[in-house]
């Protein structure tokens, strides 16, 4: 899907940093013009945002099929008819993903667990954190437990701060070449500062790559 294919007036999300800050906001095309199209501009202090300061931005349109992101979407703050908007352009299609795809994040990254059985003992070892998203977290561990109720980490946010994740385990998959076996876990509970944290990697996954 190309930018231009976006039903008319249909609602977005726009994914951005701002002054070293992560940001989500809702919005909606007003208008289409050959190959682009004008959404709201975002405003600080009463004042419109001018494209040099909206930084990795990232549209979202979202189908019950699936969700189209546009990475490579140009931004420029115009005015018409005494409207702040962006104009928004895009040469490269949307990447269509899953919905949890869109909101997942690959780590590989090894990390202190603390597993409670269906005994309720618990245990504490080392593990690797393979993905993360709003809904749960992939977790790589050397053997299969099907006792095992929960698996706990701890995650570090930056600035000294990190928050505690539990998931339920749903689902033990056996990794190819003995490397392990993959939990799927489950969460209970959303956190917003889940979603930011995951926003965050995936801007920062996209400079690096």
């Amino acid at each position: 899907m190309n930018l231009i294919d976006l039903p008319d007036n249909a609602k977005l999300e726009l994914r951005f940093t701002f002054k070293s800050k992560n940001y989500s906001m809702e919005v909606e095309i007003q208008m289409k013009i050959v190959n682009t199209i004008f959404i709201q501009a975002i405003s600080c202090n009463g004042a419109p945002i001018d494209n040099m300061g909206v930084n990795d931005p990232v549209l979202i349109y979202k189908t019950e099929k699936g969700l189209y992101l546009f990475k490579e979407a140009a931004f420029k703050l115009v005015h018409i008819k005494g409207v702040n908007m962006y104009a928004v352009t895009c040469q490269n299609e949307a990447d269509k993903v899953n919905r949890r795809a869109a909101y997942r994040v690959y780590m590989n990254e090894p990390v202190i667990l603390r597993i409670t059985k269906f005994n309720r003992n618990k245990i504490e070892l080392s593990g690797i954190l393979k993905d993360l998203s709003l809904t749960g977290m992939g977790i790589i561990l050397p053997y299969k437990g099907d006792d095992i109720q929960t698996i706990e980490i701890q995650l570090e946010l930056g600035r000294n701060t990190d928050i505690s994740l539990v998931g339920r385990v749903v689902r033990i998959k056996e990794l190819a070449n003995n490397k392990g076996y993959l939990y799927g876990c489950s969460f209970q509970t959303q956190k917003d500062a889940l979603s930011r944290y995951i926003f965050s990697r995936q801007v920062r996954n996209k400079i690096h790559n």
